[in-house]
């Protein structure tokens, strides 16, 4: 069988049959995200009970220095976002169980790895980093 190249499709044929319960989450939300977003880096946890991704957005992408935007319940700052981000993976352990999760997988761009809590965590530590350097790189010219 060929392997497949369409972003969403690979990642489902992977993580369907691990949820149980918000199959949507997979189906409609992430499968709509990806769709319009089919080279974007992202991480993406799967559990039994539905589905979490992070988006990997480009510096330009988050708000300008000293701006703040809507976000979840109030507003915030493109440090505050990007925190958020950063610390989704320890935010989903704490709060559903290391049980729940059932696959993390990374998109690179290209192609979707599965990877350890510890390597996404590291992936998004280096994301955040670059973020930051883009951020100063801007400021200084």
């Amino acid at each position: 069988m060929p392997k497949n190249t369409d972003t969403y499709t690979e990642l489902r044929d992977n993580v369907q049959g691990f949820i149980t319960n918000y199959k949507t989450d997979l189906t409609k939300i992430d499968r709509m995200f990806i769709n319009k977003n089919p080279n974007q880096k992202m991480i993406h946890i799967t559990r039994d009970s539905g589905t979490h991704l992070i988006e990997m957005v480009k510096a330009s992408e988050y708000p300008d220095n000293g701006e703040r935007v809507k976000y979840l319940f109030g507003t915030a700052n493109r440090e505050q976002i990007l925190k958020d981000n950063i610390n989704y993976i320890k935010s989903v352990f704490r709060a559903f169980g290391e049980k729940s999760i059932k696959a993390i997988n990374y998109f690179n761009g290209v192609k979707w790895v599965k990877v350890t809590r510890g390597k996404a965590q590291t992936i998004l530590d280096a994301y955040g980093k670059d973020i930051r350097i883009q951020w100063n790189t801007r400021c200084r010219l």
